[in-house]
Order: C-alpha cells, then sequence, then structure tokens
C-alpha cells in the first residue's frame, strides 16, 4: 500500500470528481474511538470532569462537522465564545473572590482597630481604675480624718458631759472631826470623837454607808485602815446638808501614854470611809485619815500614808 492509499484510507472522506464521499468504516472507527474517549473520561470525574466533557462535545462536534469544513469552524467559534464567556465569568468570580478578600483584609484590619480600641480602652480603665484607687484612698484618708475628728469631739463631748457631772453631783466627805469634851486629850479621861460628814455637791447623795476606826500606833507606824465598827447608812443627803457618822470613843489613856503622845513617840489615829451614789446613778467612795495633834488639842490632816489615805473620787 502506497502512502496515497493509507491516507486515503486514515482519511473520513474522498473526492470522486470533486464531490467528497464519506467513508462509513472510517466513520465506525471514529464512533468507536469516541465511546472509548467516552470510557476514559468517565475515569477522570475529580478535577478534569469539566476538561473531558468539552473535549467529548468537541470530539462529536467534530463528527458532525466532518460534513463541512465551514461547520466545524462555526462549532469551534462557538466553542470560542463559550470559552471567552467562562473566562469573563471567571474574571467575575475571581473578581468577587479579589473583592471578598478585600472584605476580609477590611474586616481584620476593623477587628484590630476594635483590638486597638480595647486595648485603649484597658488602658483608659486601667487609668480610671487607678484614679478610683486614689480616690478611694482619698476618700478612707478623709473618712479616717472625719472619724478621728469625730472621736476628738466624742471626746470633748463626753470630757465636758462628764465635767457637767462633776459639777452637778453629790460631793460626800468628811467635814471636820468634834471631841467630846474638847481636846487636849488628858490622862484618865475617856473622849468621844464625831465625824461631820458634809456633802459639798449641788445635788444629793444616795445610799450613804459610813464607817471609822480609832487606832493608836507606836512610833512611826502608820494604821492600819482595818475596820471593826458597825457601819451606818443614810438613805439620802441634801446638798449643803452636815451629817453625824457614828461616834468612836477613846479608852482612858495612863500618863505614861499621854507623856508619849506629846513626846511623839505615840499617836492617836482616826480613818474612815464614805460610799454613796450621785444624781447619774454612779457609785463613789471617799476615804479620810487624821492624827491627833497634842499641842492644838484637835484632830488633823497629816502627811505620809496616812494623809495618802485622804481620797474622792
Amino acid at each position: 500500500m502506497t502512502s496515497d492509499d493509507a491516507g486515503k484510507k486514515k482519511s473520513i472522506f474522498h473526492y470522486e470528481n470533486g464531490v467528497p464521499i464519506f467513508d462509513d468504516q472510517r466513520i465506525n472507527e471514529i464512533e468507536h474511538e469516541q465511546e472509548d474517549a467516552k470510557k476514559r473520561d468517565a475515569e477522570y470525574k475529580g478535577a478534569q470532569l469539566t476538561v473531558n466533557r468539552r473535549l467529548a462535545v468537541f470530539t462529536g462536534v467534530l463528527a458532525l462537522c466532518a460534513i463541512a469544513g465551514g461547520a466545524i469552524s462555526g462549532w469551534q467559534a462557538h466553542i470560542a465564545n463559550q470559552t471567552l464567556t467562562e473566562i469573563r465569568n471567571s474574571k467575575l468570580d475571581t473578581a468577587k473572590i479579589i473583592e471578598a478578600t478585600q472584605d476580609q483584609a477590611d474586616a481584620a484590619g476593623n477587628i484590630v482597630d476594635a483590638a486597638n480600641n480595647f486595648s485603649d480602652s484597658a488602658e483608659a480603665m486601667s487609668q480610671t481604675a487607678d484614679k478610683f484607687a486614689k480616690s478611694t484612698e482619698g476618700i478612707k484618708t478623709n473618712t479616717d480624718s472625719a472619724l478621728a475628728e469625730f472621736r476628738r469631739l466624742a471626746k470633748a463631748t463626753q470630757d465636758s458631759v462628764d465635767i457637767t457631772k462633776n459639777e452637778q453631783r453629790a460631793w460626800v466627805g468628811m467635814s471636820r472631826y468634834e471631841m467630846i469634851p474638847p481636846g487636849p486629850i488628858k490622862a484618865n479621861v475617856s473622849y468621844t470623837i464625831r465625824p461631820v460628814i458634809a456633802n459639798d455637791g449641788r445635788t444629793p447623795g444616795f445610799n450613804i454607808d459610813y464607817r471609822f476606826a480609832l487606832e493608836t500606833r507606836p512610833d512611826d507606824l502608820p494604821p492600819t485602815f482595818q475596820y471593826f465598827a458597825q457601819k451606818g447608812m443614810s438613805a439620802l443627803m441634801l446638798p449643803s446638808q452636815l451629817m453625824a457618822g457614828l461616834d468612836v470613843t477613846t479608852p482612858k489613856f495612863p500618863d505614861d501614854f499621854i507623856k508619849n503622845l506629846e513626846t511623839g513617840k505615840e499617836h492617836i489615829y482616826i480613818f474612815g470611809r464614805v460610799t454613796y451614789d450621785d444624781v447619774f446613778k454612779s457609785p463613789h467612795t471617799t476615804t479620810t485619815c487624821a492624827v491627833y495633834l497634842p499641842q492644838y488639842g484637835t484632830f488633823a490632816t497629816p502627811g505620809g500614808e496616812c494623809g495618802a489615805y485622804n481620797n474622792a473620787d
């Protein structure tokens, strides 16, 4: 077979008297090839599915356009037009993707701006919290100062109340000691020592209890301040009122005691304790102590422990 015969066999048609005559066998071969192509196309439905369909269509168009070269050209022009449209659509899709990407970038930028704004807000909140803390500290300082001032005023008020109470309360204590008969004390004579109690305050005293004792001590020994006699009581004592306490009787001292008394070797002490309530229902205690002075023939408040025993609250 010559090369011309081979070319004629492979051609779909040949010319007779200038007229194209189709070769059925060749057409059958082409159809068989199309079937094979379709089977191959079915194996690539993944990413190449769209392209394989176009090739199948294009192959079919080639078979149909075998009738005329012009039909083939027209079909190719149609395919080209579709391809151009898809490219344009692809461009539109690409533009949409670019636009969406730009939107995402803008959104990311907005997120960054929001984060920056949040950071600024957090900083502002931190500054506000710091100012609040300083303000709170200032309030605490002012509160502490106010409390200190309130305590000072409360103390001043209480002191004023206490002063007022002290000015208005009862003050019950010793006025004097009376000797019956009057001194000086002589040997072998018994004397009655009568304590005189006074209320030097501005209001009455209530529930007055009093007790007195007489005691002799040699040399510089202080009194023991022990009470053995019964106590006296009074329910009320008015302001400026004088009231006699329980009398205390001395023994009859011998001559040698009187001589020691005059030389300071012996001492005679009288001491007492008075308790009472004032109008504010506050309890009080007054203690007293006096020593006999032979040169004056009377009792007086000395120094030392006897003098320190004199106290009033």
